[in-house]
């Protein structure tokens, strides 16, 4: 049999590379007397999914899980918050019902090299509180925007508007489930780096993003720990709210300070 366009194309072959799209294709079959017979056939691949996992020392309560009282006190915003600089982003991620699980918004992008040039596509998903990123339903992983093109393996940063950045160690593939998925809270070496540790040991064998990045520059430093100083006692959805608790207080100073001149390695 043949069919009337490529069903062996990449289409088939790379499901990575190609976001949900059904094609119907004409099979025709001939004997060896010539005759012929017709059928169509319809395919229908997937979009990726993306299955990520990562926590922020802000947040982080101990055992595995953060604290969701952005989502519980209702600061927590319906849109996603990454529409400003430095990380200029225009997508219109947004919920009509906050999940009570939802810990923050946070960034995705991938790439297809450690270079900040080479980036192929970016969303913005909500963090639960066991660490998992997931879509804007709550419980499934992230979908890729429609009509991206990926290679066959790219890398993932994470961008959090007050913890550092992280970036998979390695280029991530997807499985044959169309999903890749990737841990950065298992180990210090899960997270890329050139000099120095690019996470927070959070004890008990996990790790997570380092908190403090209040003015999102790339690094923990002196501008940080004084819009958090001049923020204190104020209540609500705040860059200097470290702890995401709705509450900018001393707790918030502390974490910020003992992060001092730790910068994103990131590129």
């Amino acid at each position: 049999w043949s069919p009337s366009e490529g069903l062996s194309n990449p289409l088939i072959a790379n499901p990575v590379a190609h976001p949900t799209h059904t094609t119907t294709y004409i099979v025709a079959v001939q004997n060896a007397t010539g005759c012929e017979s017709r059928d169509t056939i319809t395919v229908t691949v997937q979009p990726l999914k993306l299955d990520v996992s990562v926590l922020l020392e802000g947040a982080y309560n101990g055992g595995g899980t953060m604290t969701s009282m952005l989502a519980s006190t209702g600061y927590l915003p319906g849109s996603q918050p990454y529409n400003t600089a430095p990380f200029n982003y225009a997508g219109t991620e947004s919920i009509s019902v906050i999940p009570g699980s939802a810990v923050d918004w946070v960034l995705l992008e991938l790439r297809s090299t450690t270079a900040a040039s080479s980036v192929v596509t970016r969303r913005a998903a909500l963090l639960r509180n066991n660490g998992k990123i997931v879509d804007l339903d709550g419980i499934s992983p992230v979908s890729i925007p429609a009509g991206t093109v990926l290679p066959s393996s790219f890398y993932i940063v994470i961008y959090h508007r007050n913890h550092l950045a992280v970036m998979s160690a390695l280029q991530v593939q997807a499985q044959g489930s169309c999903t890749a998925a990737y841990n950065f809270t298992t180990a210090q070496t899960q997270a890329y780096t050139t000099f120095s540790q690019p996470m927070k040991d959070l004890g008990a064998g996990v790790y997570g993003m380092l908190a403090g990045e209040v003015v999102t520059d790339g690094i923990i430093n002196a501008w940080d720990r004084v819009t958090v100083r001049n923020n204190t006692g104020a209540l609500g959805y705040l860059n200097a709210d470290v702890t995401l608790n709705s509450l900018v207080s001393a707790e918030d100073r502390i974490l910020t300070y003992n992060n001092k001149f730790k910068i994103s390695e990131v590129p």
